[in-house]
């Protein structure tokens, strides 16, 4: 869906999570340069969707000064109230020039520096363990957070570390980030000369 950090889609390291659990179970994104500007910082949040897999799932997006905390959720009702498993990353949003296309749109870098993982049931506990993700180590409702290092035996969390360099766009209550491809194609937003030019029709709503 939306992207802040990383290598990857959000959603795709939650898929990347779930796949993991399903395999061992069977079931299962030169204004202010330092900082992030002004209409970034705030509370935003997607909508609860399902997840495919049975359950459902909601992103939480915070910045302040600069950091943002993304906090991916899977719940197991339709309103995202009961978390099954969380996976709140911070890192470094800073937010850049105007961009030409498209209008209103400005640059966004982000950079991780650690996870926090939370599983809510013994399942996904025990899988997380087995498939050693970031070091395994997990404890169910116990949160453990980890880094780059961490995560060098991972493929999927260890390039989600990467810098990305995407775009955004704030109309009135509703964040707009970058359309970034899978890796290796243009704007895989891998580097800054493979940033995006279109946003995803997919949106954050400002608490």
């Amino acid at each position: 869906m939306i992207k802040f950090f990383g290598g990857f889609y959000e959603s795709e390291v939650l898929v990347a999570t779930s796949l993991v659990l399903a395999a061992t179970f069977g079931c299962g994104k030169e204004d202010d340069k330092a900082g992030a500007a002004s209409d970034l910082d705030g509370t935003w949040s997607s909508t609860c969707v399902s997840d495919n897999n049975g359950g459902f799932s909601k992103t939480l997006f915070v910045v302040s000064g600069g950091t943002g905390v993304t906090t991916d959720g899977i719940y197991s009702d339709t309103a995202c109230t009961t978390a099954t498993s969380l996976m709140a990353m911070t890192g470094a949003v800073t937010a850049g020039n105007a961009v030409t296309n498209p209008v209103g749109a400005k640059e966004l870098n982000a950079k991780l520096s650690s996870i926090t993982f939370t599983y809510k049931t013994t399942d996904q506990v025990n899988a997380a363990n087995a498939a050693t993700i970031c070091g395994g180590g997990f404890v169910k409702d116990q949160p453990k957070t980890v880094t780059a290092s961490d995560c060098s035996n991972t493929a999927a969390f260890k390039k989600f570390f990467d810098e990305s360099f995407s775009i955004y766009k704030v109309d009135g209550n509703k964040l707009y980030t970058g359309d970034c491809g899978d890796d290796g194609t243009a704007t895989d937003c891998s580097a800054a000369t493979k940033r995006p030019s279109a946003l995803e029709t997919s949106f954050y709503t400002k608490a």
